[in-house]
């Protein structure tokens, strides 16, 4: 009879995180959020939207930037899961 090889640590979060996801659609949001593939678009569509709003300063006004963009809500809640995220990878 021989002994099987326990698993690693890593093995066993691994393992406990897979799990997690499979049966909580809560802990699969989290994870999702916290992917590194959701903070790159998050930095990319950012920085469009400055851009964006730079030229809108540039044939308009910065209030007409200001309220489309910058006092958006949209811009806010992107700003806020790209800090959580930001927060979270640590």
């Amino acid at each position: 009879m021989t002994a099987q090889p326990k698993p690693s640590a890593e093995a066993q979060r691994r393992a406990e995180i897979r799990r997690r996801r499979e049966i909580s659609t809560f802990w699969a949001a989290v994870h999702l959020l916290g992917s590194l593939n959701v903070a790159v678009f998050l930095l990319i569509t950012i920085a469009g939207s400055i851009g964006f709003a730079t030229v809108m300063e540039s044939k308009f006004d910065s209030a007409v930037a200001r309220y489309y963009i910058y006092d958006a809500a949209w811009f806010d809640l992107w700003l806020l899961v790209l800090a959580s995220i930001s927060y979270a990878r640590r």
